[in-house]
């Protein structure tokens, strides 16, 4: 793989969600799309970095492929599958997809506008990104009737520190996917597993390090993996690490990220 692949890469299947704690919920949700179960709306709360957008964007991919696996992972290349991102917002051949960046909006005039928008597609998949951004109620209620629309999907991501001052009616009505981080074994695990698969050359006690000087940051992980693979001999070492990590020296505060779900 490329290093500006390694950089962009995101989990494309329900295995790339890792954490044993949260497997359970993640063979739910699987399990729900492959038997083509009705989506319900769905609000996705954890921390920052914690693959809120990555497993929003996937279910939706999920349920709406042309060209699902048998596992019920998207294909990635039909024309429901490209239009997952806020830079990709377009009709599919079924869905109008739109994914929205609250921290975007200016006031509740142009939420109203938008949803109105919205509205009048026939059927569409919709994901309200950073959604604590959107602190007025009164404009978050303006949700309240089209997240009944049966005609589409509508899924939302906060952070975990600001979901209590959601709109309590709204909150009601959305199935609660709580995400958490996994443990610092099961990131190193996952990234020497994928120093193999796109042949990266990194001891287990190099990846140790950088999962640990990241924070577990899993963007700033797959950066330090893209830089090894840019060496002539696509190898991560030590010296690497600390000429990545002297670039940022704010790289230390990097919230915990990646990827784990689970429901309460």
């Amino acid at each position: 793989m490329k290093p500006n692949e390694i950089r962009m890469w995101r989990p494309r299947r329900w295995q790339d969600f890792v954490g044993a704690a949260n497997r359970r919920t993640v063979e739910r949700l699987q399990r729900a799309v492959i038997r083509r179960e009705p989506p319900r709306p769905m609000l996705f709360i954890g921390p920052y970095g914690s693959a809120k957008t990555s497993l929003a964007r996937h279910l939706i991919a999920s349920i709406c492929c042309e060209n699902p696996s048998a596992g019920g992972d998207p294909c990635c290349v039909c024309r429901e599958c490209v239009y997952q991102g806020s830079e990709h917002n377009g009709m599919g051949a079924k869905f109008a997809h739109w994914e929205l960046d609250c921290t975007r909006f200016s006031d509740r005039a142009e939420v109203r506008q938008t949803v109105l928008t919205i509205l009048a597609e026939e059927r569409v998949a919709v994901f309200w990104d950073e959604f604590q951004r959107l602190r007025v109620k009164s404009a978050q209620a303006l949700l309240l009737k089209p997240s009944e629309d049966i005609r589409g999907l509508w899924m939302l991501a906060m952070t975990d520190d600001q979901y209590r001052r959601m709109d309590p009616q709204l909150f009601e009505r959305f199935r609660k996917v709580w995400l958490t981080t996994p443990t610092v074994a099961e990131t190193v695990s996952f990234f020497v597993g994928k120093t193999i698969e796109w042949q990266i050359g990194a001891s287990e006690e190099i990846v140790a390090l950088m999962v640990a000087a990241t924070q577990r940051s899993f963007r700033s992980c797959l950066d330090l993996l893209a830089a090894g693979a840019e060496n002539h001999d696509r190898t991560l070492d030590q010296k690497t690490l600390e000429e990545f990590l002297s670039l940022d020296p704010a790289l230390n505060d990097t919230p915990p990220a990646f990827v784990g779900i689970g429901e309460q």
